[in-house]
């Protein structure tokens, strides 16, 4: 649980400018959980939403319309997935300066070849990645 003063430091961290990413190493429930009650202490007029196949992040460096999700999560959610990146995102004056995956990002960057773990795939990964880094910088 954060605590006043991390949450302090995170809006702040936003209010100037910043882009809080986070990411759910290995793409836990619990994890999920409590990444979504905390963001929302944070940032309570700012919710996390779905963000839309539309938004400029699946397309600020790589276009990304389908991506590859580890075999574990493709065994739980392959069917709800269909292939499709998921992201939310929360703004903040105007723009999405809130990234969170629930599926784990950062284990496809360093190539993890964890059995249990639900998320992208490395390649997919990568170029996740890559649009994230880039949104940020461009907004």
């Amino acid at each position: 649980m954060l605590t006043a003063k991390q949450i302090e430091a995170l809006q702040k961290h936003v209010n100037r400018g910043g882009t809080l990413v986070v990411n759910n190493a290995l793409g836990l429930a619990t994890f999920h959980q409590a990444a979504v009650r905390e963001l929302a202490r944070a940032f309570p007029h700012n919710r996390l939403a779905l963000l839309p196949q539309k938004h400029e992040i699946f397309r600020s460096l790589h276009t990304i319309s389908r991506v590859k999700y580890t075999p574990t999560l493709m065994k739980d959610k392959g069917k709800e997935l269909n292939g499709l990146p998921v992201l939310f995102g929360a703004k903040v004056g105007g723009r999405t300066a809130v990234l969170y995956s629930p599926f784990d990002i950062e284990g496809g960057w360093n190539e993890v070849r964890y059995p249990l773990c639900r998320g992208y795939q490395s390649k997919s990964a990568k170029q996740l990645g890559c649009n994230i880094i880039m949104y940020a910088m461009e907004h």
